[in-house]
């Protein structure tokens, strides 16, 4: 039921800002964050961190993702699952090699976002302190030469609200 919850909340999310804009103070404290697996990009593997604002409620994340010459970032997006797996599940093309799906039964994906990273209000609803929130990032870069997307992600992370 938890998950339903937090599926039904995080589905309520604006994409930046804060989720009860004048409805008080923001009921949490930080975040947590524990990583598993690996991630897969352009010349190495792209890592995603991740930083909680109280101000604004709101959850944040970067994604180093190394480019170089004719090869951009053009966006992001987070993947979000039930369960971590940290073997994980190989994809093939448009992705680089090596990339892994670490988390399990996808329940929705955020995003696009533009670039590196992303910001998120997160809602006011207590149920969310302390469920663990199985992410992982989806890296979209664009190769100027030849004109075509390819895709990378990163490692997964749990990420629970304080």
């Amino acid at each position: 039921m938890k998950r339903l919850v937090l599926a039904l909340s995080l589905l309520a999310l604006p994409l930046t800002g804060h989720a009860a804009d004048g409805d008080g103070p923001c009921i949490f404290s930080g975040i947590t964050t524990s990583d598993f697996g690996s991630g897969s990009g352009f010349l190495q593997p792209s890592v995603i961190t991740y930083g909680f604002d109280p101000t604004n409620c709101s959850l944040a994340w970067k994604i180093d993702a190394p480019t170089c010459c004719n090869v951009l970032v053009t966006a992001n997006f987070l993947a979000v699952g039930s369960a971590p797996d940290p073997v994980g599940v190989p994809l093939g093309p448009p992705f680089y090699a090596g990339s892994v799906f670490h988390i399990t039964s996808l329940s929705f994906l955020l995003g696009p976002f533009t670039g590196i990273g992303g910001t998120i209000g997160l809602p006011a609803d207590p149920t969310l302190i302390g469920l663990p929130l199985p992410v992982q990032g989806v890296v979209e870069f664009f190769t100027t030469i030849g004109g075509g997307f390819d895709y990378g992600v990163t490692q997964g992370t749990v990420l629970q609200l304080q």
